[in-house]
Formats: structure tokens, C-alpha cells, sequence
């Protein structure tokens, strides 16, 4: 075989395989998730409203790289643990909680939130890096709804949307430090006098 065509044959294999690949190659041109891949934890005061209804505490991000899970740790402002959720192979499981915490409602509403800020767009099916490139917007379907995720500058994002129909059933908005580390996040809901804010208290790389 002479050199050209084996150049040739080389060529369009690698053509190939940069259309064709699956997650998680198919993604190297955008990040793994909201916040990225490279922290060990972010830990949050949390302030809730619900209708007339104040509730303050804290919530723990952490990252378990032994099994490529990430837990959210929900704490009273005295560290005492309410619930722990972990979120692995894109989907979230109770790991303990407190009684009144386990309501499959409530649940429900905490796993829509948090999936727009963990879920790990490698496991996304058919999302390929030509999604990343088209502009400031990356819209995909997945678990029965539609996600909606808007960029900045790096493909920091900086407001997500996810929905069933036409209108946004959770919007959550995003303001970064100057390190781009995530230090503000607000969740609204449609429907449901709910809203969560958080504020970074502790911040801690790999």
C-alpha cells in the first residue's frame, strides 16, 4: 500500500471517529458539568423560602473520586447531618435522611434542582463537542425534560433552565467569583412558592 493512501486511509479514519465517538471523548470541547471537574468540595450557607416560611443552613458539595460519585450534604447551621444524596451513573439516591426529609415530593423537587447543577453532560446521550461550539447555548433532552444552559466566557455557565412544555419549571442563575469558582446560586420555580440561595462559604481545590 503506498504512503499516500495510507495517509489518506488514516485521515478519514480519524475524521470518522471525531464525528462518531460517544461520551466522554465526544465532549472535550466544553466542561463535565456547572462546576467543573477540578474541586475537591464547595461547601454553602443555604437560605430557603418557602410561602411565609424561612429556613437557613448548610450545604456540603463533595466529590468521592474512589467511586465517581458526588454527595450533597444538607446540615443544620450546627453541622448536624439532615440528608445525604449522592449523585452517580447520572442518578441521584438517598444515602440517609432525616424522616421529615424524605418525603418523595420534596425529593423530587431537590433532585430536579441539583441535577441542573451536577449533571455531568458526558452522560448525556447523542450530546456531541460540535453542541458546545454553536454559540452561547447548549439545549438538550434528557430524562423527559428539556435543559437549557447558558454560557459566558470559557463555557462557565451562568443560568440553566429545566422544563417540561413551554414554560421553565426550575431556573437556576449563577455569579462567579474571580477565580470563576461558583460563589452564588438562586433556584426559582414555577408553580411553587419555593426559592433557594446559596452563597459560598468554603471553597476547596484538588
Amino acid at each position: 500500500m503506498s504512503r499516500l493512501r495510507m495517509l489518506f486511509l488514516m485521515f478519514a479514519s480519524a475524521c470518522w471517529l471525531s464525528l462518531h465517538a460517544g461520551p466522554p471523548d465526544s465532549l472535550s470541547a466544553g466542561p463535565s458539568g456547572v462546576l467543573g471537574a477540578a474541586y475537591d468540595s464547595y461547601l454553602y450557607q443555604a437560605r430557603i423560602g418557602f410561602k411565609a416560611h424561612r429556613f437557613s443552613g448548610l450545604i456540603l458539595i463533595k466529590r468521592l473520586p474512589s467511586d465517581g460519585s458526588i454527595h450533597t450534604v444538607f446540615m443544620s447551621e450546627f453541622g448536624l447531618t439532615l440528608l445525604d444524596v449522592r449523585y452517580r451513573d447520572d442518578e441521584f439516591t438517598v444515602v440517609s435522611g432525616k424522616d421529615f426529609l424524605q418525603d418523595p415530593r420534596l425529593l423530587k423537587v431537590l433532585f430536579n434542582d441539583f441535577r441542573l447543577l451536577l449533571q455531568d453532560f458526558s452522560q448525556v446521550p447523542g450530546l456531541d463537542s460540535q453542541q458546545w461550539v454553536l454559540g452561547e447555548k447548549l439545549k438538550f433532552r434528557h430524562h423527559g425534560g428539556t435543559f437549557v444552559y447558558r454560557f459566558q466566557q470559557g463555557f462557565e455557565v451562568k443560568e440553566a433552565v429545566w422544563r417540561r412544555g413551554l414554560f421553565p419549571h426550575v431556573r437556576m442563575k449563577l455569579e462567579r467569583n474571580e477565580a470563576q469558582q461558583v460563589q452564588n446560586i438562586h433556584f426559582g420555580h414555577r408553580g411553587l412558592p419555593l426559592r433557594v440561595e446559596m452563597n459560598l462559604v468554603k471553597y476547596k481545590g484538588l
